[in-house]
């Protein structure tokens, strides 16, 4: 089952000798872990199972393991809970227990619980499950993306004279089975937000809808990219708007003109205590250090190299509107309108939707093509795509 090129060639191997390590009063329990499309990758095992791949997803308070893998392994189920994320809708699933887990060859947990559910739209095909904030706010540990190492110190870490400590806490919810999750407060363009980490989210920072009003980035005479903010729940129901602001400040660790996301201030804001997420694009930047007595990250800038920040640069987006193709929105100061486009027009040609979609999210310097019909009139707009955020 484990694949992804062998765990991307690397010391997944160690997951052979399941359990092996054990960790002396002063050593940490070593385990691999590597960043792959935007994803934290772990190998484990479920009572001796061959290994398969679980992405890491610190923003989720469950564990979720795909219904296959829980069929296959006759795991029984031992009760349902609700799940929510950043789309409205509430989650029923079922809950498992899972015996003898071992993660990345190192790590021995007698018994973890894991909600079923499918997760096709959360985490790659190749993934068996996910592994939520718990992984680091149950035992004090490190996430090491300099040396690709997930360390956990179950005797306490000795201490992190080369960590900063950051503004933050481990917030939970108010279930039995639900892991804390880390909070930090960060300064985008000066003003305080309260973030979660998430590995699981593919950004810098995204900022739910009263972050969003609180930080006037979300003006139409601002240029954008239009997005739309998908998660555990589905889809947010309005799209958001990709935006460059001046400056993110996390302690000691500064990025200046990063390209962040924000939700529509009118859309429903999540029942959560936090303002928005820090992505795993910003966190890969940095080593974290969970002090779990206390509640609290450090962190310690890394030499990993800063990744580019994507985002549609067309500023088109699409969406099926009947048989046809409308234009859903139009980025300000984006290269489709510069060529004329407007929210509202109708795609004619390409009228294949998959193929305009395509289209629109062409890369910079394609030069690319759209027929569009607007009060009854068919033109067509030509423009090349260039960066213009």
């Amino acid at each position: 089952m484990l694949n992804r090129r062998t765990f991307l060639a690397s010391g997944s191997l160690g997951l052979l000798m399941a359990g092996a390590a054990r960790a002396s009063i002063s050593e940490p329990i070593v385990s691999h872990i590597a960043i792959d499309q935007q994803r934290l990758w772990i190998a484990g095992s479920i009572n001796g199972s061959e290994p398969g791949l679980f992405v890491i997803d610190t923003g989720a308070a469950i564990n979720l393991l795909r219904p296959d893998i829980a069929d296959k392994l006759h795991l029984i189920v031992a009760g349902r809970q609700r799940i929510q994320g950043i789309g409205r809708k509430v989650e029923t699933a079922a809950v498992v227990g899972a015996r003898n887990v071992v993660l990345g060859g190192s790590l021995r947990q007698p018994i973890v619980d894991f909600q079923v559910r499918q997760m096709s739209d959360l985490i790659p095909s190749d993934a068996i499950g996910l592994l939520c904030a718990g992984l680091v706010t149950a035992r004090d540990s490190d996430l090491d993306f300099d040396r690709g190492e997930w360390r956990v110190w179950p005797h306490g870490r000795p201490d992190r004279h080369d960590y900063t400590l950051v503004p933050s806490s481990f917030d939970g919810l108010d279930q039995p089975t639900s892991a804390h999750r880390i909070v930090v407060t960060a300064f985008i363009d000066g003003i305080a937000y309260r973030l979660m980490v998430d590995t699981g989210a593919p950004g810098n920072v995204l900022l739910f809808s009263d972050a969003a009003r609180k930080s006037g980035l979300f003006k139409d005479d601002r240029p954008f990219s239009p997005f739309m903010p998908t998660g555990v729940g589905g889809a947010a129901g309005k799209l958001g708007r990709m935006v460059r602001a001046e400056q993110f400040q996390l302690g000691p660790i500064t990025m200046q003109r990063p390209i962040i996301g924000i939700m529509d201030p009118a859309t429903s804001r999540r029942s959560a205590d936090h303002d928005g997420l820090l992505g795993l694009s910003f966190l890969q930047l940095l080593n974290l250090s969970t002090d779990v007595r206390l509640g609290k990250l450090y962190i310690q800038r890394n030499n990993r190299p800063s990744l580019p920040q994507r985002y549609r640069a067309s500023g088109l987006w699409l969406d099926r509107d009947g048989n046809g193709i409308r234009v859903a929105a139009v980025g300000t100061g984006s290269p489709a309108e510069q060529a004329g486009i407007r929210e509202g027009d109708e795609i004619v040609s390409p009228a294949d939707f998959h193929e305009a979609l395509t289209l629109a999210g062409a890369t910079p310097g394609q030069a690319i093509s759209f027929g569009i019909r607007r009060n009854g009139e068919t033109s067509t707009k030509d423009f090349t795509v260039h960066p213009y955020l």
